[in-house]
C-alpha cells in the first residue's frame, strides 16, 4: 500500500540492508499462524500407533486463530490490489490530458521550454505508470499463490462440521499453507525488478563488497531509458 501511494519510494526502500528485512515479512506473518503450536494454547492427543501424543490438528480455536490470521493476510493484500488499479486509472488519466501537447510538439521546429517541461512530466508518469503495473502484477501473484496454498484449509474449516477429514487431511493442508512464505518470496523475485536489483546488492555486499545502490539503482534506470528510446524508434 506504501508503494502504491509514493512509487518513488522503491530506491529507497528496496536496498541491500532493507531487502532481507522485507522478504522475511511473509515468514513473520507465517510464524503468527504457527504461533499457538509453540505455546500452551494448544490439545494434543494419544496416538496408539507411535505410543506418544501428538498435536491435534482439529482443535479449533487454534485452527480457527490460523484462519483469522489468514483472512487478515488475504484481505490486505487483495485491497492492495484495488488501490494499485485505482491508482494506475489515475496515472494513465494524467497521462491523457499530456498527451495531446506532446503530439503537437512534433510539427514544430522551436519548442518552448514549457514543453519541454511537460515532455518530462510525461515521461515521470510513464514511469511510475510502469512502477504500478509492477507492482499490481506482483501483488496479484501474492494472492493467486495465498488462495492456491491456503484453499485446502479454508475448504476444511468452512465444512469441517460436514465432513471428518481425518489427520492426514489437517497434515497436508496446514504444511501447504506455510509453504506459502517461499512462493511469496519468489512472486516478489520474479515480478519486481526492484526487488532484484535489492537482492543482488545483497549478495554482493556480503560475498563481495558494499556497492552504493545509486550506482545500481542507475544501471536499472538507465536500463528503462533506453527500452523507451527504443520503442519510441519502433514507433
Amino acid at each position: 500500500m506504501i508503494l502504491c501511494y509514493f512509487p518513488k519510494q522503491y530506491f529507497r526502500i528496496f536496498t541491500w540492508k532493507t531487502t532481507p528485512a522485507i522478504a522475511f515479512l511473509p515468514w513473520l506473518l507465517s510464524f503468527l499462524t504457527y504461533a499457538p503450536t509453540l505455546s500452551t494454547w494448544v490439545a494434543y492427543e494419544y496416538d496408539p500407533e507411535s505410543m506418544l501424543c501428538q498435536y491435534d490438528l482439529d482443535f479449533w480455536p487454534t485452527n480457527f486463530y490460523q484462519f483469522a490470521i489468514l483472512i487478515v493476510s488475504v484481505t490486505s493484500t487483495f485491497v492492495s490490489i484495488i488501490m494499485t488499479l485505482f491508482k494506475i486509472k489515475q496515472k494513465k488519466r494524467s497521462l491523457s490530458l499530456i498527451a495531446p501537447a506532446l503530439h503537437l510538439m512534433g510539427g514544430f521546429m522551436t519548442v518552448p521550454k514549457d514543453d519541454f517541461m511537460q515532455n518530462d512530466k510525461a515521461q515521470e508518469l510513464r514511469k511510475e505508470l510502469n512502477d504500478l503495473v509492477m507492482n499490481f502484477k506482483m501483488l496479484s501473484c501474492i494472492f493467486t499463490a495465498s488462495v492456491i496454498h491456503w484453499v485446502p484449509f479454508i475448504v476444511g474449516i468452512l465444512s469441517h462440521h460436514i465432513v471428518d477429514y481425518g489427520r492426514d487431511f489437517w497434515t497436508f493442508a496446514n504444511l501447504l499453507g506455510h509453504i506459502q512464505p517461499g512462493s511469496d518470496c519468489l512472486c516478489y523475485i520474479i515480478a519486481n525488478k526492484y526487488f532484484r536489483t535489492g537482492y543482488k546488492n545483497m549478495l554482493r555486499g556480503i560475498f563481495c563488497c558494499k556497492k552504493s545502490d545509486k550506482v545500481v539503482y542507475s544501471e536499472v534506470a538507465n536500463g528503462d531509458r533506453r527500452s523507451e528510446t527504443a520503442m519510441n524508434t519502433k514507433s
